[in-house]
């Protein structure tokens, strides 16, 4: 079968598609047309399927079967043609025919994808800081950040030096008194007088304590500061903290030595700082695109669905919130050009992943569910089960990709700022 066609762009977003079959290969789509029409005709004094294809023809309407047969025709070879063509379609807008030399013209207008010269990529450039480099400090700091997470406090039954306690009773020099519920460090710097510490130590929870100190100058209640003060209070409880040494932290974390774990904390803060860099990176992609051709104009089609979805996360984020959602002019008025710049973007790095074969496997599919399944607690198959009926494989499929594609082109910038 010979079909002729041609394409022209009419705008960004819009082109038209002319199909043309001649007489012969017309006449014999219509032939079978009309044969599997007569197998559904019933006909009084006929059989179902049996009524002669000649009194079928005579029945038909010759110009509305030109138009479904136009229409089947573009189904079936469509695709195709927009491959050749190198055309994406967003929506068939319009499709017409007409007569042509004893055949059909096929006439189609279609919604479709701006291109973008990929060229323009190896100019791509994105404002975000590469990582730094990890220092011995920086390792130091890590470790007494992990040292302090997993300090405990314990109650202990008698209160040393350095321990916490927290006290309740007055404190009274002469008409000034305080009446107290708070804790206290038992060191001596930090105790109301140098005598404190000696008052305190050895005691237990639920001990009444009664002497008599003479307070720091620097007392903050300046009634009592340099004043001797009967203190009566009771403790109510004491604990110690419990700081691991950074060998306790190095078998904690499944290392034989500090410096195995120290080897470790420095690799993986190597990693978090890149990740971090890269995710700077993959952020501003959508500025950076918009920059190399500001006259790319997205789909409206496109556009009107992620202005959809947009808004009604809106609505639903007021609803969660229990407030009034904004109105929605002024909404989209505040958030319309960063719409724009993310649906070109995502046009722009599908073309990307196009021209670089850039892939989703299955393996990238299941690791994406597995990690939601983690999270919300639930079978993995049941999750992957809800997905297909929802009919959202597809979608995240193209998500992934482009996150593949994003964190390609930003490795590349990386690569490019380092000198690489």
């Amino acid at each position: 079968m010979k079909i002729t066609n041609s394409l022209k762009r009419l705008s960004p977003t819009k082109v038209r598609i002319v199909l043309r079959m001649g007489r012969q290969d017309f006449e014999s789509e219509k032939a079978g047309a009309v044969k599997e029409l007569a197998k559904t005709i019933r006909l009084d004094g006929f059989r179902k399927g049996k009524v002669p294809v000649e009194m079928v023809q005579k029945m038909i309407n010759e110009e509305g079967l030109r138009e479904e047969l136009s229409s089947q025709i573009w189904e079936k070879h469509a695709e195709e043609i927009l491959e050749k063509k190198g055309v994406t379609a967003v929506r068939l807008e319009e499709l017409t025919n007409k007569p042509w030399r004893g055949g059909v013209q096929i006439t189609a207008i279609l919604e479709a994808v701006p291109p973008f010269d990929l060229r323009k990529i190896k100019r791509l450039k994105v404002d975000f800081e590469l990582p730094k480099p990890v220092k011995d400090a920086d390792v130091k700091d890590e470790i007494s950040r992990l040292i302090e997470e997993s300090t405990e406090m314990v109650p202990v039954t008698l209160v040393e030096e350095g321990d916490f306690l927290r006290l309740k009773g007055l404190f009274k020099s002469g008409e000034e008194e305080e009446e107290v519920e708070r804790g206290f460090e038992a060191r001596e710097q930090l105790l109301p007088s140098t005598a404190f510490l000696g008052k305190v130590v050895g005691a237990k929870e639920g001990d009444g304590l009664v002497f008599k100190t003479k307070f720091s100058e620097t007392y903050p209640r300046p009634e009592l500061a340099g004043k001797m003060v009967d203190v009566k209070v009771e403790v109510v409880s004491a604990f110690r903290e419990i700081r691991p040494t950074r060998e306790e932290m190095s078998q904690r974390y499944g290392f034989g030595d500090a410096a195995s774990f120290e080897k470790r904390l420095r690799e993986h803060l190597g990693v978090t700082r890149e990740e971090e860099s890269m995710e700077k990176g993959m952020a501003g992609l959508p500025d950076a695109f918009w920059a190399l051709n500001r006259r790319y104009v997205p789909p409206p089609t496109l556009v009107a669905q992620e202005k959809e979805e947009a808004w009604l996360r809106v609505l639903e984020e007021a609803d969660r919130a229990g407030e009034e959602a904004p109105e929605e002019e002024e909404w989209w008025e505040s958030v319309e050009e960063d719409v724009m710049k993310g649906v070109a973007s995502n046009l722009i790095l599908d073309a990307v992943a196009d021209e670089r074969a850039i892939e989703v496997t299955e393996e990238d599919l299941q690791m994406f569910y597995q990690d939601v399944a983690r999270r919300v607690r639930r079978p993995l198959k049941k999750i992957v089960s809800e997905a297909r009926k929802r009919g959202e494989i597809g979608k995240v499929a193209r998500n992934l990709r482009r996150q593949k594609t994003r964190r390609r082109l930003v490795r590349e910038i990386m690569d490019r700022k380092g000198g690489k």
